[in-house]
């Protein structure tokens, strides 16, 4: 066993003054190429975890979104319902796989009566559910108050789940309801509607038989043309 203590390597002094500050200067870089791939790396995972952070997802929007046709949708507009063109949907769907529904703010502007937005209803028959909705139509005869107060007459007595609200010129009453189409398509859809707003009118004259004090008014159902969002 060597007993001599541990010697450390040094150079020798004419190799130091040959080599000079070389040395320093390796410790330096090697110094400052530590401190650039470790700000490196932190740039990456500070990035990773933005990209990877996910967006926060609203209950009501997206339940919405399963209820409506995901190939497009309509707002108000100055000459009626604007809507995206068949070429700008078209692009959509090839480069992002989805033709464009509304967006969670788009949404939220519409509850809140910022803006006014319209739906057509899914129409697949993959789809179990959609929305339709009654339009309780005041523009002839009738007032909101007669409007209102069918519309409480039919949840309380045939539809149980009917949500309705003020139309969008505030005289009439739009009343939504969730249909259960599994395995029918649009035309089918289409077709129990109309057998639907048969039923309604009957409906309204034995509303009309116990409400004389009130002025009615005509309304129709709808599902496949651009229908105004529930305000919810």
């Amino acid at each position: 066993m060597n007993s001599r203590p541990y010697q450390v390597l040094t150079l020798s002094l004419r190799k130091q003054q040959r080599l000079g500050s070389l040395p320093a200067l390796v410790a330096m870089l090697s110094a400052n190429f530590a401190e650039q791939r470790n700000s490196c790396y932190l740039y990456i995972v500070m990035l990773s975890t933005n990209v990877t952070k996910k967006r926060i997802k609203d209950p009501v929007c997206s339940y919405l979104r399963t209820l409506i046709s995901p190939y497009g949708f309509g707002w108000k507009g100055d000459d009626g319902v604007g809507r995206y063109s068949n070429e700008t949907l078209i692009r959509y769907y090839n480069t992002s796989g989805f033709m464009g529904s509304p967006t969670n703010d788009e949404l939220h502007n519409h509850f809140t009566g910022q803006d006014t937005l319209y739906f057509w209803a899914d129409g697949r028959k993959s789809t179990p559910l959609t929305i339709s909705m009654i339009d309780i139509d005041c523009h002839r005869s009738g007032n909101p108050e007669s409007a209102k107060a069918f519309a409480d007459w039919l949840r309380d007595n045939y539809f149980p789940s009917l949500y309705h609200e003020p139309s969008t010129h505030g005289k009439g009453r739009h009343g939504y309801f969730v249909l259960f189409k599994d395995g029918f398509g649009d035309v089918a859809v289409s077709n129990i509607l109309k057998r639907l707003e048969k039923v309604l009118k009957k409906l309204l004259q034995v509303f009309r038989a116990t409400h004389p004090e009130l002025v009615f008014c005509p309304f129709c159902t709808h599902s496949h043309q651009p229908i105004r969002l529930p305000r919810w």
